[in-house]
C-alpha cells in the first residue's frame, strides 16, 4: 500500500507561487481520503471486521468519494441485512 500523504502534503501540493488552486485541493484531499477509506476496508478485513459494517460507517462519515444512490441504498439494505441475521443468530443461540 502506499504511503497516505498527510494534510500538509496535500496542501503544500496545492499551493504555488502563492496561489492556492482550489479544485485541485479538493481532489487531492478528497483522494487522500479515499486512500484512508481502502486503507480502513483492508484493515477491516485483515482482522475480521463485517465489511457491511465497514462500508455503512465510511458512508455514514462521508470519508472519500460520496457513493451513489444506488450504492448508498445497497450499502444500507446490506447493513440492515447483517444487524437482522446477527439479531437472529443471537436469539437462536440463547433460546438453547
Amino acid at each position: 500500500m502506499s504511503a497516505i500523504p498527510s494534510i500538509k502534503e496535500v496542501v503544500d501540493a496545492s499551493i504555488r507561487e502563492g496561489r492556492v488552486y482550489r479544485t485541485e485541493m479538493v481532489s487531492n484531499l478528497i483522494a487522500r481520503e479515499d486512500a484512508i477509506a481502502d486503507a480502513l476496508r483492508m484493515a477491516g478485513a485483515q482482522f475480521g471486521v463485517y465489511p457491511e459494517i465497514v462500508a455503512k460507517v465510511l458512508m455514514d462519515l462521508e470519508l472519500g468519494t460520496p457513493p451513489t444512490p444506488e450504492v448508498a441504498r445497497m450499502i444500507q439494505q446490506q447493513f440492515i441485512d447483517l444487524m437482522e441475521r446477527l439479531q437472529q443468530q443471537y436469539r437462536d443461540g440463547n433460546n438453547g
